[in-house]
């Protein structure tokens, strides 16, 4: 990981929440450089400072002690925010107590979000989830049924509990507060992240495309704007042909304001599609030092790259039936040793049907005859066809003469196997 590596440029764009400390803390346990852990530690802990995550903050404290990091763990501090924790729940507990002996529902439902909003401030998700959930039962309007959601996907998110965020999203898109172009954001930008897990890249890349603008940074809690630019960018890259990109992402006026918060990298998906691959490529390339600090991309970018090189040199190659080994390297900025090995990778995995020329540097592919494998097709199905039309005049035939075999019963050959 690179020691220029700006930790607060890049973590500014996140609000307030266990998902900036998350991440924070993922690159201070997986940067290289001693002065970029530190930083991002120091942050954490400011971080944890003002919420009511104690156990997280002296987990992170003792870290960085091992590491050999300056810090000190104030005891004083964390007995201190545990106090008032403490404090505070028993007084929204008897809120919500009070609250519910009440005909008013809207006293429910606020006390029960300020009973999750207590929980995710200590760091306990699932008492989170749980609470948000219950604000169910006392809505009165869709709106407060799209607020449940979103804050229940917010939480859910964070903890992986994938099956909820689904459920989640599925109840939200059905309730007519849903058209509000935020909203959608939100629940577009949830299943996207739902795909990803799954290592559905396409469908992912599908819904962060289908992400209004107005949402800019009203997610930033857990996806800000730049960050669905990226993750938009190298997921297209890697599962869109030439036409798909032209029609879903160049075309595209509702996602487009996106990508003026990343021109470098509108210009490499606008390189790829014209055949200007060595460019391309090199951005997406100096982009991956990022995402290697990413939690959510980290795990996927090695498949995700290499689907990116393997679609575009499958796209380079397919129009020819001859390639100079030297010209390709030369447009993918490869050396030529270097592009050999790597189309004998993707031929021999069988991305790509050639042969090379070793002597030469010439690059042959593999022509299809789909002329002769259409007639084999053809005389299959025919032989197919005569052989079942031959069983059935058969058959009919047996019928007619009176022949036709009866299985006999399970007792009468039972019977005959005793006699």
């Amino acid at each position: 990981m690179a020691d220029t590596f700006d930790v607060e440029q890049y973590i500014s764009e996140y609000a307030p929440g266990g998902v900036k400390i998350g991440r924070l803390l993922f690159i201070f346990e997986h940067a290289s450089s001693k002065e970029v852990q530190e930083r991002a530690g120091l942050m954490a802990l400011e971080e944890l400072k003002v919420t009511y995550r104690t156990s997280c903050y002296t987990e992170t404290v003792n870290k960085m002690i091992a590491k050999g990091c300056d810090v000190k763990l104030d005891q004083k501090m964390v007995e201190g925010i545990d106090e008032r924790a403490a404090q505070e729940l028993m007084k929204l507990e008897q809120n919500f107590g009070v609250a519910k002996t009440g005909v008013n529902k809207e006293d429910s439902r606020t006390a029960l979000k300020e009973l999750g909003m207590h929980y995710y401030a200590k760091g306990c998700l699932q008492g989170a989830m749980k609470h948000f959930a219950k604000m169910r039962d006392y809505c009165t309007s869709p709106a407060h049924v799209i607020e449940m959601c979103v804050e229940v996907i917010r939480v859910g998110i964070e903890a992986q509990s994938w099956t909820i965020v689904n459920q989640h999203c599925s109840r939200a898109e059905q309730n007519d507060a849903a058209k509000d172009k935020i909203c959608l954001g939100k629940i577009r930008a949830a299943q996207a992240l739902l795909f990803l897990e799954s290592k559905k890249y396409k469908p992912a890349a599908a819904k962060l495309l289908e992400i209004p603008a107005e949402l800019g940074d009203n997610f930033s809690e857990v996806i800000p704007g730049s960050s669905i630019v990226l993750y938009t960018g190298l997921l297209v890259c890697a599962t869109y042909g030439r036409q798909e990109i032209k029609t879903n992402v160049l075309n595209n006026n509702t996602f487009r304001p996106f990508f003026d918060l990343n021109p470098l990298l509108f210009q490499a998906v606008k390189d790829l599609t014209n055949s200007n691959y060595r460019a391309g490529l090199q951005v997406l390339q100096n982009l991956r030092g990022t995402l290697e600090f990413d939690p959510v991309m980290q795990p996927h970018l090695d498949a995700l790259y290499e689907a990116v090189t393997q679609r575009w040199f499958k796209q380079y190659t397919a129009p020819y039936t001859t390639i100079d080994l030297h010209r390709m390297a030369s447009a993918f900025g490869y050396s030529t040793p270097a592009m050999e090995a790597k189309v004998a990778q993707l031929i021999s995995e069988g991305h790509i049907s050639a042969r090379i020329d070793s002597d030469k540097k010439v690059l042959h592919s593999r022509e299809d005859d789909t002329r002769g494998k259409t007639f084999r097709e053809v005389i299959s199905t025919g032989r197919t066809f005569v052989l079942n039309t031959e069983d059935q005049l058969r058959r009919m035939n047996m019928q007619q003469h009176g022949f036709e075999y009866v299985r006999p019963r399970e007792t009468d050959a039972r019977e005959r196997e005793e006699y």
